[in-house]
Protein backbone atom coordinates (compact mmCIF):
# COMPACT_ATOMS: atom_id res chain seq x y z
CA UNK A 1 0.00 0.00 0.00
CA UNK A 2 2.74 2.22 0.84
CA UNK A 3 4.58 1.76 -2.55
CA UNK A 4 1.14 2.16 -4.26
CA UNK A 5 0.72 5.21 -2.51
CA UNK A 6 4.09 6.81 -3.49
CA UNK A 7 3.49 5.44 -6.89
CA UNK A 8 0.00 7.45 -7.34
CA UNK A 9 1.54 10.84 -5.26
CA UNK A 10 4.23 10.82 -8.08
CA UNK A 11 2.01 10.69 -10.90
CA UNK A 12 -0.17 13.68 -9.25
CA UNK A 13 2.83 15.48 -8.67
CA UNK A 14 3.93 14.59 -12.46
CA UNK A 15 0.33 15.54 -13.66
CA UNK A 16 0.60 18.78 -12.25
CA UNK A 17 4.27 20.06 -13.41
CA UNK A 18 2.85 18.93 -16.65
CA UNK A 19 -0.22 20.95 -16.48
CA UNK A 20 1.91 23.93 -15.79
CA UNK A 21 3.86 23.52 -18.94
CA UNK A 22 1.21 22.33 -21.01
CA UNK A 23 2.72 19.09 -22.61
CA UNK A 24 1.58 15.65 -20.81
CA UNK A 25 5.53 14.21 -20.79
CA UNK A 26 7.15 11.78 -18.36
CA UNK A 27 10.47 10.36 -19.89
CA UNK A 28 14.01 12.79 -19.77
CA UNK A 29 14.50 13.00 -23.58
CA UNK A 30 18.33 12.04 -22.88
CA UNK A 31 17.02 8.20 -21.31
CA UNK A 32 19.30 6.11 -23.31
CA UNK A 33 18.99 2.02 -23.28
CA UNK A 34 19.56 0.27 -19.58
CA UNK A 35 19.83 -2.78 -18.42
CA UNK A 36 17.09 -5.43 -17.60
CA UNK A 37 17.38 -8.16 -14.67
CA UNK A 38 15.89 -10.42 -17.45
CA UNK A 39 13.20 -11.67 -19.39
CA UNK A 40 11.84 -14.39 -16.76
CA UNK A 41 8.37 -13.10 -15.90
CA UNK A 42 4.82 -14.38 -16.67
CA UNK A 43 1.76 -11.74 -16.27
CA UNK A 44 -1.67 -12.47 -16.43
CA UNK A 45 -4.71 -10.50 -18.13
CA UNK A 46 -7.74 -9.37 -16.49
CA UNK A 47 -9.01 -12.23 -19.15
CA UNK A 48 -7.23 -14.79 -17.44
CA UNK A 49 -4.77 -15.06 -20.55
CA UNK A 50 -1.03 -16.01 -19.59
CA UNK A 51 1.48 -14.07 -21.19
CA UNK A 52 5.43 -14.86 -20.74
CA UNK A 53 7.58 -12.26 -21.52
CA UNK A 54 10.78 -14.53 -22.35
CA UNK A 55 8.87 -16.44 -24.98
CA UNK A 56 7.58 -13.58 -26.76
CA UNK A 57 11.23 -11.97 -26.81
CA UNK A 58 12.82 -15.79 -28.17
CA UNK A 59 9.88 -15.16 -30.77
CA UNK A 60 11.17 -12.84 -31.86
CA UNK A 61 8.56 -9.60 -30.85
CA UNK A 62 9.65 -6.20 -29.57
CA UNK A 63 7.78 -6.18 -26.64
CA UNK A 64 6.20 -2.43 -25.97
CA UNK A 65 5.05 -2.54 -21.82
CA UNK A 66 3.02 0.36 -20.88
CA UNK A 67 2.84 0.50 -17.06
CA UNK A 68 0.16 3.09 -16.26
CA UNK A 69 -2.10 4.04 -13.53
CA UNK A 70 -6.12 4.05 -13.89
CA UNK A 71 -5.76 7.46 -11.54
CA UNK A 72 -3.24 9.17 -14.26
CA UNK A 73 -4.38 11.74 -16.29
CA UNK A 74 -1.33 12.17 -18.86
CA UNK A 75 -2.14 7.84 -19.07
CA UNK A 76 -5.31 8.41 -19.58
CA UNK A 77 -4.63 11.32 -22.11
CA UNK A 78 -2.02 9.28 -23.73
CA UNK A 79 -4.93 5.60 -24.07
CA UNK A 80 -7.33 8.62 -25.54
CA UNK A 81 -5.04 9.87 -28.59
CA UNK A 82 -5.22 5.54 -29.24
CA UNK A 83 -1.62 5.42 -30.29
CA UNK A 84 -1.34 1.95 -29.20
CA UNK A 85 -4.03 0.87 -30.11
CA UNK A 86 -2.66 1.62 -33.86
CA UNK A 87 0.26 0.26 -33.08
CA UNK A 88 -1.24 -2.95 -32.15
CA UNK A 89 -2.94 -2.85 -35.64
CA UNK A 90 -0.25 -1.84 -37.81
CA UNK A 91 2.36 -3.57 -36.21
CA UNK A 92 0.92 -6.29 -33.89
CA UNK A 93 -0.47 -9.76 -33.85
CA UNK A 94 -3.25 -7.99 -36.36
CA UNK A 95 -1.14 -6.93 -38.64
CA UNK A 96 2.74 -6.85 -39.69
CA UNK A 97 3.08 -8.95 -36.43
CA UNK A 98 6.73 -7.47 -35.48
CA UNK A 99 5.53 -5.54 -32.10
CA UNK A 100 4.01 -6.90 -29.18
CA UNK A 101 1.71 -4.40 -26.85
CA UNK A 102 0.84 -4.96 -23.17
CA UNK A 103 -0.97 -2.21 -20.72
CA UNK A 104 -0.18 -2.56 -16.98
CA UNK A 105 -2.08 -1.16 -13.92
CA UNK A 106 1.42 -0.77 -12.20
CA UNK A 107 -0.94 -0.23 -8.87
CA UNK A 108 -2.28 -3.81 -9.04
CA UNK A 109 -6.02 -2.07 -9.54
CA UNK A 110 -9.18 -4.04 -9.34
CA UNK A 111 -10.59 -5.45 -12.96
CA UNK A 112 -13.76 -3.02 -11.68
CA UNK A 113 -11.23 -0.17 -11.54
CA UNK A 114 -9.86 -0.88 -14.58
CA UNK A 115 -13.46 -0.80 -16.46
CA UNK A 116 -14.00 2.62 -14.79
CA UNK A 117 -16.86 1.31 -12.36
CA UNK A 118 -15.23 1.76 -9.30
CA UNK A 119 -12.17 2.99 -7.31
CA UNK A 120 -9.94 6.37 -8.57
CA UNK A 121 -10.30 5.51 -12.21
CA UNK A 122 -10.61 8.16 -15.02
CA UNK A 123 -12.64 5.91 -17.12
CA UNK A 124 -12.91 2.44 -18.73
CA UNK A 125 -9.32 1.73 -20.06
CA UNK A 126 -10.82 -1.07 -21.73
CA UNK A 127 -13.05 0.76 -23.72
CA UNK A 128 -16.41 -1.10 -23.51
CA UNK A 129 -14.03 -4.24 -23.85
CA UNK A 130 -13.33 -3.42 -27.21
CA UNK A 131 -9.25 -2.79 -26.68
CA UNK A 132 -7.46 -5.03 -28.71
CA UNK A 133 -4.24 -5.77 -26.69
CA UNK A 134 -3.61 -7.23 -23.13
CA UNK A 135 -4.31 -5.65 -19.61
CA UNK A 136 -2.36 -6.87 -17.25
CA UNK A 137 -3.32 -5.29 -12.86
CA UNK A 138 0.28 -6.12 -11.56
CA UNK A 139 2.52 -3.77 -9.09
CA UNK A 140 5.49 -6.53 -9.27
CA UNK A 141 6.22 -7.01 -12.96
CA UNK A 142 8.10 -4.01 -13.49
CA UNK A 143 10.50 -4.91 -10.25
CA UNK A 144 10.59 -8.31 -11.52
CA UNK A 145 11.65 -7.06 -14.74
CA UNK A 146 14.31 -4.67 -13.07
CA UNK A 147 12.53 -1.28 -14.12
CA UNK A 148 12.46 1.47 -11.48
CA UNK A 149 8.78 2.71 -11.58
CA UNK A 150 8.93 6.13 -9.67
CA UNK A 151 6.38 7.75 -12.10
CA UNK A 152 3.59 7.04 -14.38
CA UNK A 153 3.04 6.39 -17.20
CA UNK A 154 6.41 4.43 -17.88
CA UNK A 155 6.45 2.82 -21.56
CA UNK A 156 9.30 1.00 -22.61
CA UNK A 157 10.42 -0.86 -25.18
CA UNK A 158 12.48 -4.00 -24.49
CA UNK A 159 15.54 -5.70 -26.49
CA UNK A 160 16.02 -9.09 -26.93
CA UNK A 161 20.15 -8.09 -25.46
CA UNK A 162 18.34 -7.45 -22.01
CA UNK A 163 18.03 -3.65 -22.19
CA UNK A 164 15.03 -1.35 -22.41
CA UNK A 165 14.71 2.10 -23.44
CA UNK A 166 11.63 4.67 -22.40
CA UNK A 167 8.74 5.87 -25.20
CA UNK A 168 6.18 7.07 -23.59
CA UNK A 169 7.45 10.54 -25.35
CA UNK A 170 6.76 9.07 -28.67
CA UNK A 171 4.13 6.79 -28.14
CA UNK A 172 1.62 9.80 -27.51
CA UNK A 173 2.23 11.54 -30.72
CA UNK A 174 3.25 8.51 -33.07
CA UNK A 175 2.89 4.87 -32.73
CA UNK A 176 5.34 5.00 -36.52
CA UNK A 177 7.67 6.80 -34.36
CA UNK A 178 7.96 3.40 -31.59
CA UNK A 179 7.98 1.39 -34.54
CA UNK A 180 11.21 2.65 -36.11
CA UNK A 181 12.50 3.12 -32.39
CA UNK A 182 11.83 -0.76 -31.86
CA UNK A 183 13.97 -1.17 -35.29
CA UNK A 184 17.00 -0.75 -33.02
CA UNK A 185 16.18 -4.06 -31.37
CA UNK A 186 18.01 -7.42 -32.62
CA UNK A 187 18.31 -10.55 -31.87
CA UNK A 188 20.40 -12.42 -30.40
CA UNK A 189 22.42 -14.24 -33.12
CA UNK A 190 21.77 -11.33 -35.39
CA UNK A 191 25.30 -9.43 -37.64
CA UNK A 192 25.60 -6.20 -36.62
CA UNK A 193 23.56 -3.29 -38.52
CA UNK A 194 25.09 -0.26 -39.34
CA UNK A 195 22.32 2.70 -39.55
CA UNK A 196 24.20 5.69 -40.33
CA UNK A 197 27.20 7.60 -41.06
CA UNK A 198 27.40 10.75 -39.30
CA UNK A 199 29.78 12.51 -41.75
CA UNK A 200 30.19 15.83 -43.78
CA UNK A 201 29.19 15.63 -47.54
CA UNK A 202 31.88 17.98 -48.16
CA UNK A 203 36.39 17.92 -46.40
CA UNK A 204 38.82 20.51 -47.03
CA UNK A 205 42.77 19.36 -47.30
CA UNK A 206 43.82 22.22 -45.47
CA UNK A 207 41.58 21.70 -42.51
CA UNK A 208 42.90 19.89 -39.23
CA UNK A 209 40.79 16.18 -39.08
CA UNK A 210 37.59 15.51 -38.37
CA UNK A 211 35.50 13.00 -36.51
CA UNK A 212 33.07 10.78 -37.94
CA UNK A 213 30.46 9.59 -35.89
CA UNK A 214 28.47 6.02 -36.70
CA UNK A 215 25.24 4.63 -35.43
CA UNK A 216 25.48 0.78 -35.18
CA UNK A 217 22.97 -2.20 -33.91
CA UNK A 218 24.09 -5.27 -32.31
CA UNK A 219 23.00 -7.75 -29.33
CA UNK A 220 26.43 -9.38 -29.04
CA UNK A 221 29.27 -7.09 -28.56
CA UNK A 222 30.64 -5.79 -31.36
CA UNK A 223 34.70 -7.13 -31.81
CA UNK A 224 35.81 -4.17 -33.98
CA UNK A 225 34.60 -1.54 -36.86
CA UNK A 226 36.44 -1.72 -40.06
CA UNK A 227 36.89 1.52 -41.97
CA UNK A 228 37.62 1.81 -45.73
CA UNK A 229 38.82 4.98 -47.91
CA UNK A 230 37.68 4.35 -51.30
CA UNK A 231 37.91 0.33 -50.61
CA UNK A 232 41.11 0.24 -49.00
CA UNK A 233 41.40 -0.53 -45.18
CA UNK A 234 42.36 3.00 -43.54
CA UNK A 235 41.62 1.71 -39.77
CA UNK A 236 39.96 -0.75 -37.23
CA UNK A 237 38.75 1.12 -34.17
CA UNK A 238 36.97 -0.51 -30.40
CA UNK A 239 34.40 2.49 -30.90
CA UNK A 240 32.07 3.82 -33.70
CA UNK A 241 34.27 6.92 -34.27
CA UNK A 242 36.81 7.78 -36.48
CA UNK A 243 39.44 10.59 -36.56
CA UNK A 244 39.66 11.21 -40.68
CA UNK A 245 42.73 12.87 -42.19
CA UNK A 246 41.33 14.55 -45.05
CA UNK A 247 43.16 13.09 -48.45
CA UNK A 248 44.31 15.29 -51.42
CA UNK A 249 41.54 16.95 -53.23
CA UNK A 250 38.74 14.49 -55.58
CA UNK A 251 35.65 12.37 -54.45
CA UNK A 252 36.53 9.65 -51.01
CA UNK A 253 34.20 7.18 -50.06
CA UNK A 254 34.06 6.10 -46.36
CA UNK A 255 33.13 2.36 -45.93
CA UNK A 256 32.21 1.13 -42.31
CA UNK A 257 31.76 -2.50 -41.92
CA UNK A 258 31.09 -3.91 -37.84
CA UNK A 259 31.72 -7.07 -36.72
CA UNK A 260 30.41 -9.39 -33.89
CA UNK A 261 30.59 -12.88 -33.16
CA UNK A 262 28.11 -13.86 -35.59
CA UNK A 263 30.07 -12.10 -38.24
CA UNK A 264 30.56 -8.88 -40.56
CA UNK A 265 27.16 -7.08 -41.21
CA UNK A 266 26.18 -4.98 -44.30
CA UNK A 267 28.14 -2.30 -44.87
CA UNK A 268 27.54 1.66 -45.08
CA UNK A 269 29.10 3.84 -47.23
CA UNK A 270 28.89 7.53 -47.84
CA UNK A 271 30.38 9.96 -50.18
CA UNK A 272 32.94 13.11 -49.41
CA UNK A 273 34.07 15.70 -51.81
CA UNK A 274 37.73 16.58 -51.01
CA UNK A 275 38.46 19.87 -52.05
CA UNK A 276 41.66 22.51 -51.39
CA UNK A 277 40.26 24.76 -48.35
CA UNK A 278 41.20 27.79 -47.29
CA UNK A 279 42.57 28.88 -43.62
CA UNK A 280 40.11 31.58 -43.67
CA UNK A 281 37.47 33.55 -46.08
CA UNK A 282 37.09 36.87 -47.45
CA UNK A 283 34.43 38.97 -47.24
CA UNK A 284 31.88 39.43 -47.62
CA UNK A 285 30.11 36.14 -47.35
CA UNK A 286 26.60 35.34 -48.74
CA UNK A 287 24.91 32.24 -48.43
CA UNK A 288 21.24 31.36 -49.48
CA UNK A 289 21.47 27.77 -49.30
CA UNK A 290 20.45 26.96 -52.65
CA UNK A 291 20.35 23.02 -53.18
CA UNK A 292 23.72 21.73 -53.72
CA UNK A 293 27.01 21.23 -51.29
CA UNK A 294 27.89 23.61 -48.53
CA UNK A 295 31.21 25.22 -49.63
CA UNK A 296 33.23 25.69 -46.79
CA UNK A 297 30.85 25.63 -43.92
CA UNK A 298 31.03 22.91 -41.14
CA UNK A 299 28.15 21.01 -39.15
CA UNK A 300 28.40 19.69 -35.88
CA UNK A 301 25.34 17.12 -34.10
CA UNK A 302 26.57 17.84 -30.63
CA UNK A 303 23.76 15.71 -29.35
CA UNK A 304 24.94 12.48 -31.24
CA UNK A 305 21.10 11.64 -32.09
CA UNK A 306 21.71 12.06 -36.00
CA UNK A 307 19.59 14.59 -36.56
CA UNK A 308 21.45 17.89 -37.52
CA UNK A 309 21.13 20.43 -39.90
CA UNK A 310 20.42 19.59 -43.37
CA UNK A 311 18.32 21.17 -46.34
CA UNK A 312 14.76 21.78 -45.89
CA UNK A 313 13.97 19.92 -49.56
CA UNK A 314 15.81 16.98 -48.36
CA UNK A 315 13.69 16.58 -45.17
CA UNK A 316 10.62 16.97 -47.10
CA UNK A 317 11.09 14.91 -49.14
CA UNK A 318 12.17 12.05 -47.01
CA UNK A 319 8.46 13.28 -45.71
CA UNK A 320 7.02 12.64 -49.01
CA UNK A 321 5.58 15.97 -49.00
CA UNK A 322 4.52 16.69 -52.30
CA UNK A 323 5.05 20.50 -53.56
CA UNK A 324 1.09 21.20 -53.36
CA UNK A 325 1.37 20.59 -49.98
CA UNK A 326 4.10 22.25 -49.05
CA UNK A 327 7.62 23.23 -51.17
CA UNK A 328 11.42 24.41 -49.68
CA UNK A 329 10.72 27.41 -51.86
CA UNK A 330 7.71 28.56 -50.02
CA UNK A 331 9.23 28.14 -47.19
CA UNK A 332 12.32 29.72 -47.60
CA UNK A 333 12.69 33.64 -47.05
CA UNK A 334 14.46 33.71 -50.45
CA UNK A 335 15.36 31.16 -53.51
CA UNK A 336 14.51 27.94 -53.75
CA UNK A 337 15.80 26.02 -50.54
CA UNK A 338 16.85 26.95 -46.65
CA UNK A 339 18.33 24.47 -43.71
CA UNK A 340 16.40 23.60 -41.10
CA UNK A 341 17.33 21.97 -37.70
CA UNK A 342 14.77 19.68 -35.80
CA UNK A 343 13.37 20.19 -32.60
CA UNK A 344 10.35 18.15 -32.95
CA UNK A 345 11.60 15.17 -35.44
CA UNK A 346 8.97 14.00 -37.99
CA UNK A 347 8.15 10.75 -38.85
CA UNK A 348 4.90 11.88 -40.89
CA UNK A 349 3.61 15.17 -42.26
CA UNK A 350 -0.04 15.54 -42.03
CA UNK A 351 -0.28 19.27 -42.60
CA UNK A 352 1.93 22.45 -41.55
CA UNK A 353 0.59 21.84 -38.10
CA UNK A 354 -0.22 18.09 -37.94
CA UNK A 355 3.47 16.44 -37.45
CA UNK A 356 3.54 13.28 -36.32
CA UNK A 357 6.97 12.33 -35.17
CA UNK A 358 8.88 12.73 -31.54
CA UNK A 359 10.30 15.26 -29.19
CA UNK A 360 14.23 15.96 -29.75
CA UNK A 361 17.02 17.51 -27.48
CA UNK A 362 18.59 19.81 -29.98
CA UNK A 363 22.37 20.97 -30.22
CA UNK A 364 23.16 20.98 -33.60
CA UNK A 365 26.09 23.96 -34.76
CA UNK A 366 26.04 25.44 -37.88
CA UNK A 367 29.63 26.81 -38.96
CA UNK A 368 30.75 29.35 -41.41
CA UNK A 369 34.06 29.99 -42.81
CA UNK A 370 36.53 31.40 -40.92
CA UNK A 371 36.48 35.24 -41.04
CA UNK A 372 39.39 37.50 -40.64
CA UNK A 373 37.88 41.01 -39.22
CA UNK A 374 39.84 44.08 -40.32
CA UNK A 375 41.78 46.43 -38.38
CA UNK A 376 40.34 49.83 -39.70
CA UNK A 377 38.33 51.63 -37.15
CA UNK A 378 36.22 52.74 -40.00
CA UNK A 379 34.90 49.68 -40.98
CA UNK A 380 32.23 48.26 -39.25
CA UNK A 381 31.31 44.44 -39.74
CA UNK A 382 28.44 42.83 -39.40
CA UNK A 383 26.71 39.30 -39.27
CA UNK A 384 22.88 38.97 -40.67
CA UNK A 385 20.65 36.37 -41.23
CA UNK A 386 17.24 35.06 -40.88
CA UNK A 387 15.47 32.66 -39.35
CA UNK A 388 11.30 31.05 -38.55
CA UNK A 389 10.44 28.23 -36.50
CA UNK A 390 8.97 25.31 -38.95
CA UNK A 391 5.69 25.33 -37.66
CA UNK A 392 3.48 26.87 -34.96
CA UNK A 393 2.24 23.40 -33.84
CA UNK A 394 3.32 23.58 -30.38
CA UNK A 395 3.15 26.84 -28.03
CA UNK A 396 7.29 26.76 -27.10
CA UNK A 397 9.20 28.58 -29.51
CA UNK A 398 13.12 27.78 -30.84
CA UNK A 399 15.74 29.82 -30.40
CA UNK A 400 18.91 30.81 -32.40
CA UNK A 401 22.06 31.67 -30.31
CA UNK A 402 25.73 32.75 -31.90
CA UNK A 403 28.66 31.86 -30.53
CA UNK A 404 32.54 32.70 -31.05
CA UNK A 405 35.40 30.95 -30.90
CA UNK A 406 38.79 32.73 -31.46
CA UNK A 407 40.94 30.70 -34.97
CA UNK A 408 42.15 27.58 -34.97
CA UNK A 409 39.25 25.52 -33.65
CA UNK A 410 39.31 22.34 -33.27
CA UNK A 411 36.32 20.06 -34.55
CA UNK A 412 36.61 17.73 -32.55
CA UNK A 413 35.27 19.68 -29.60
CA UNK A 414 33.64 22.55 -31.14
CA UNK A 415 32.80 24.28 -27.48
CA UNK A 416 36.46 24.90 -26.19
CA UNK A 417 36.36 28.09 -25.63
CA UNK A 418 33.30 29.71 -27.40
CA UNK A 419 31.68 32.67 -26.26
CA UNK A 420 28.03 33.41 -26.34
CA UNK A 421 27.21 36.86 -28.56
CA UNK A 422 23.24 36.25 -28.26
CA UNK A 423 20.46 34.18 -28.06
CA UNK A 424 17.36 35.18 -29.59
CA UNK A 425 13.52 33.12 -29.38
CA UNK A 426 12.10 32.87 -33.03
CA UNK A 427 8.68 32.35 -33.68
CA UNK A 428 6.74 31.23 -36.97
CA UNK A 429 7.68 34.28 -39.26
CA UNK A 430 11.10 35.26 -40.65
CA UNK A 431 13.11 36.98 -38.27
CA UNK A 432 15.77 39.52 -39.04
CA UNK A 433 18.98 38.71 -36.87
CA UNK A 434 21.62 40.81 -36.85
CA UNK A 435 25.13 40.64 -34.90
CA UNK A 436 27.78 43.73 -34.54
CA UNK A 437 31.15 42.21 -34.73
CA UNK A 438 33.07 45.42 -35.18
CA UNK A 439 34.89 44.28 -32.28
CA UNK A 440 36.70 41.86 -33.25
CA UNK A 441 38.81 44.11 -35.27
CA UNK A 442 42.28 42.65 -36.34
CA UNK A 443 41.10 39.11 -35.27
CA UNK A 444 40.94 35.76 -36.57
CA UNK A 445 37.23 34.37 -35.38
CA UNK A 446 35.01 31.41 -36.42
CA UNK A 447 31.14 31.57 -35.84
CA UNK A 448 29.16 29.04 -34.21
CA UNK A 449 24.95 29.61 -35.10
CA UNK A 450 23.40 27.34 -32.51
CA UNK A 451 20.21 25.96 -32.35
CA UNK A 452 19.78 24.65 -28.63
CA UNK A 453 15.85 23.58 -28.40
CA UNK A 454 13.63 20.82 -27.08
CA UNK A 455 10.17 20.27 -27.75
CA UNK A 456 9.28 22.97 -30.80
CA UNK A 457 9.10 22.16 -34.35
CA UNK A 458 12.46 22.85 -36.23
CA UNK A 459 14.80 25.97 -36.67
CA UNK A 460 15.09 27.76 -40.47
CA UNK A 461 17.92 29.59 -41.23
CA UNK A 462 18.25 31.38 -44.74
CA UNK A 463 20.41 34.17 -46.71
CA UNK A 464 23.00 34.57 -43.97
CA UNK A 465 25.73 37.46 -44.86
CA UNK A 466 28.55 38.81 -43.28
CA UNK A 467 29.67 42.15 -44.55
CA UNK A 468 32.37 45.27 -44.31
CA UNK A 469 30.69 48.43 -44.11
CA UNK A 470 32.01 51.84 -43.81
CA UNK A 471 30.30 54.62 -41.50
CA UNK A 472 28.00 55.43 -43.67
CA UNK A 473 26.87 51.64 -44.43
CA UNK A 474 28.09 51.61 -48.00
CA UNK A 475 29.39 47.67 -48.31
CA UNK A 476 32.89 47.27 -48.69
CA UNK A 477 34.59 44.84 -51.23
CA UNK A 478 38.12 44.32 -49.26
CA UNK A 479 41.33 44.29 -50.86
CA UNK A 480 43.57 41.70 -51.92
CA UNK A 481 41.07 39.94 -53.84
CA UNK A 482 41.19 39.33 -57.35
CA UNK A 483 38.64 40.66 -59.79
CA UNK A 484 36.59 37.76 -61.04
CA UNK A 485 34.26 38.99 -64.50
CA UNK A 486 31.90 36.83 -66.02
CA UNK A 487 31.46 37.47 -70.15
CA UNK A 488 28.77 34.94 -72.03
CA UNK A 489 29.31 32.33 -69.46
CA UNK A 490 33.11 32.97 -69.82
CA UNK A 491 35.27 33.63 -66.78
CA UNK A 492 37.99 36.43 -66.44
CA UNK A 493 40.07 36.75 -63.08
CA UNK A 494 42.46 40.08 -62.81
CA UNK A 495 45.02 39.43 -60.19
CA UNK A 496 48.16 41.48 -58.64
CA UNK A 497 49.92 38.34 -57.99
CA UNK A 498 50.74 35.22 -58.92
CA UNK A 499 47.77 32.44 -57.49
CA UNK A 500 47.10 29.05 -58.32
CA UNK A 501 43.45 28.58 -59.03
CA UNK A 502 40.70 25.76 -58.94
CA UNK A 503 37.22 25.73 -60.61
CA UNK A 504 34.42 23.25 -59.19
CA UNK A 505 31.39 22.50 -60.25
CA UNK A 506 28.83 22.32 -57.47
CA UNK A 507 28.57 18.50 -57.08
CA UNK A 508 32.61 19.19 -55.94
CA UNK A 509 33.79 18.18 -59.71
CA UNK A 510 37.02 19.87 -60.57
CA UNK A 511 36.40 21.66 -63.84
CA UNK A 512 39.76 23.45 -64.26
CA UNK A 513 43.04 24.41 -62.62
CA UNK A 514 45.88 26.39 -63.32
CA UNK A 515 48.48 29.30 -62.03
CA UNK A 516 48.41 32.68 -62.91
CA UNK A 517 50.60 35.51 -63.03
CA UNK A 518 49.67 39.09 -62.17
CA UNK A 519 47.42 40.60 -64.92
CA UNK A 520 44.09 39.77 -66.24
CA UNK A 521 43.68 36.06 -67.43
CA UNK A 522 40.96 33.98 -69.33
CA UNK A 523 40.46 30.98 -67.04
CA UNK A 524 37.74 28.89 -69.20
CA UNK A 525 37.58 28.68 -73.25
CA UNK A 526 33.89 27.76 -73.68
CA UNK A 527 30.51 29.00 -71.86
CA UNK A 528 30.00 27.19 -68.47
CA UNK A 529 26.74 25.62 -68.30
CA UNK A 530 24.43 27.31 -66.09
CA UNK A 531 24.63 25.97 -62.14
CA UNK A 532 26.31 26.84 -59.49
CA UNK A 533 30.61 26.95 -59.70
CA UNK A 534 32.98 27.69 -56.68
CA UNK A 535 36.66 29.24 -57.70
CA UNK A 536 39.27 29.14 -55.22
CA UNK A 537 42.40 31.01 -55.52
CA UNK A 538 45.55 30.76 -53.58
CA UNK A 539 48.43 33.36 -53.56
CA UNK A 540 50.93 35.22 -51.37
CA UNK A 541 48.03 37.74 -50.71
CA UNK A 542 46.26 34.65 -49.05
CA UNK A 543 43.39 32.61 -50.29
CA UNK A 544 40.05 33.02 -51.20
CA UNK A 545 36.53 31.55 -52.22
CA UNK A 546 33.87 33.44 -55.09
CA UNK A 547 30.47 31.27 -55.38
CA UNK A 548 29.15 31.57 -59.22
CA UNK A 549 25.81 31.49 -60.60
CA UNK A 550 25.52 30.97 -64.23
Amino acid sequence: MKARTLLKFLAHTLLFSLSVCGVALAQDPSSEWKPLKGFDYTAQTIDGQRINIDSLVRAGKRVVLDFSGTFCRPCWTIHQRGTAERLWKKYGPPGSDEVYFIWIEATGASRAAIEGKEGNTLGDWTNGGTVPYPIVSDAQMADALGIPLSYVPCIVLLSAHGTYTEVQDILQISEEGVYNKSKECLSAQDTPVVRDLYAPSWGMTTKTPCEIQAYVGSVSPITKYIWQVNGKDYATTSEPRLILNWPTEGEMELTLKAVNQYGTGTSLSKQIKVRQGEEKASLPIRETFEKGGLIGWSRADLDRDLIGWTYLSQELSRLQVSEDQLSAKTMAHSGEDCLVSWSFYPTEFRSYTNLIGYRVTTKNLLLPPPISIPESGEVEIHLTLYARSFSKQFLQQDSLSIYYVSVPVNPLSWTDGIVKLLTTPISYNWKKVECDLSSFRGQKIQLILAHETYGATGLLIDDVSIEATDNNGTALQLPSRGQLTLVNGILYLETSSEIEWYLYNITGELQGRGVLSNGSHQLTSAPLSKGQYILSTKGSNGSYSYKIQI
